[in-house]
């Protein structure tokens, strides 16, 4: 009798058998039926996929050993499966192995296509983001990380991505602005101290920037803002706000100041000098200052206020105390 095997290469045994619920049974039940091109055909008892016709188990104990697939019978009914020649299991063999490789290749040419897309895609928007904000991105490109005063894992994150082809967007591009502002404020804060002068006590013009504005307990109750200020001659002052500062801050929606967004204000008043250290002073009386330039950030106030005197002195002044 000529030997047959099932499609997995095993050999056929009509005398196999397999464990349901823990007992032995005959695996096929019918003699082989002879088909076409070479195959054959046999009934066969199809073990439950889900116990592995065991008909149970342990783990289920809390919702019931027996299994609800084959409800503790081990098995799923009766099937029936092909039986194959040497020649013609060999034959299939090989069909699958073209197959496989036809589509191996297929999916290899897809593969190139898409990476050839992507490469080119990434390309456009090197050159896209290149064009729109030079600046930036050579920022994001050349800037050393470990100098950065905060925002290290966003442009890190920014360089990997706009060097894979990833296109930058006007919010990802503000962000960088903001972070290199901030860098340029600071080296040019540097500087005036690096080349700085001493303070000269009295009263005298004052003209420079403001590094910060906070709330502090006032005489009397209530509060009211001092600022750090430094001059153009690279030394830092320490005194109340000047009379006109206030009337530039934004207000948030309960219509109270945000001081944060007076810094960085170039401003110019008059006051007495008190040298605390050489570079360090108060100043006392100051008069009513005039704004010179908005911060960056604000620029646009600035623009729309074009035409007019920014040094002028308003007529009303909220006032900086609380």
């Amino acid at each position: 009798m000529t030997d047959l095997y099932l499609r997995t290469g095993e050999k056929f045994d009509p005398d196999a058998t397999i464990s349901i619920a823990g007992a032995k049974q005959k695996r096929f039940l019918s003699a082989p039926t002879a088909k076409a091109n070479g195959a054959a055909e046999v009934l066969a008892v199809r073990s439950c996929s889900r116990c592995g016709g065991g008909g149970g188990s342990g783990r289920w104990a809390y919702t019931g050993w027996t299994c609800h697939m084959c409800g503790g019978s081990g098995k799923t009914g009766i099937v029936p499966v092909k039986l194959y020649t040497a020649e013609r299991l060999a034959r299939l063999e090989e069909q699958t192995e073209k197959r496989n490789a036809k589509a191996s290749a297929e999916r290899e040419r897809k593969a190139a296509e898409e990476a050839a897309r992507r490469a080119a895609e990434a390309e456009q928007n090197l050159a896209a983001s290149l064009e729109q904000y030079p600046d930036e991105m050579a920022f994001i490109q050349q800037v050393d990380l470990a100098e950065l005063p905060f925002g290290e894992d966003f442009i890190k994150e920014l360089r990997e991505k706009t060097a894979g082809g990833h296109l930058l967007t006007e919010a990802q591009a503000k962000s960088v602005q903001r972070i290199q502002s901030v860098i340029d404020w600071e080296a040019f804060t540097q500087s005036l101290i690096d080349n700085g002068e001493d303070i000269t006590a009295g009263r005298q013009e004052l003209v420079g920037y403001i590094l910060k504005l906070e709330w502090r307990p006032a005489f009397g109750g209530g509060y009211q803002t001092k600022l750090l200020f430094i001059d153009e001659r690279g030394f830092k002052l320490w005194g109340n706000v000047p009379k006109g500062v206030c009337e530039h801050l934004k207000r948030n929606s309960d219509g109270d100041l945000v001081l944060e967004s007076g810094k960085r204000m170039q401003i110019a008043f008059t006051a007495t000098l008190e040298a605390k250290e050489s570079r360090f002073g108060f100043f006392k009386r100051p008069t009513a200052a005039s704004l010179l330039a908005l911060p960056p950030d604000r620029q646009q106030d600035a623009d729309n206020q074009r035409g007019a005197d920014v040094r002028h002195e308003r007529q009303e002044d909220p006032g900086c105390s609380m």
